[in-house]
């Protein structure tokens, strides 16, 4: 994200929040592990809190630091110091194991998968 007045990197929130439920959810953007796009909505994981929020996984990054980020798929972005280990699992399938556990499919190819997560914030 930059500044429309100087063209200088803007840091994204700290802090982000979130209805779901019936209920208000602030999460620390540095807790999120990753998002994954369900329709209309977005699944948010961070730490043991899992919630929709109504809209895009694109509006969503926007809001939130690219650098922090990265967009795997289309309905699939993590947080960059949450993935701990790429498994191949098949020709051309990969697993993502995050720091939490979990582990996420992607059939992007490798070296992209390694320039996306090893990139270094600007």
């Amino acid at each position: 994200m930059q500044s429309p007045l100087s063209g200088a990197p803007v840091a994204g929130p700290s802090r982000i929040v979130v209805r779901d439920s019936g209920r208000i959810h602030v999460i620390k953007v540095r807790d999120i592990e990753w998002i994954s796009a369900c329709g209309n909505y977005v699944e948010i994981h961070a730490g043991e809190t899992r919630c929709l929020h109504r809209g895009g996984l694109r509006e969503l990054l926007e809001r939130l630091s690219t650098d922090q980020f990265v967009r795997l798929q289309r309905s699939l972005a993590v947080h960059r110091d949450k993935v701990c280990q790429v498994e191949t699992v098949g020709k051309g399938r990969y697993l993502l194991h995050m720091r939490s556990g979990a582990s996420l499919p992607t059939q992007l190819p490798v070296g992209e998968i390694r320039r996306a997560l090893l990139l270094e914030a600007a």
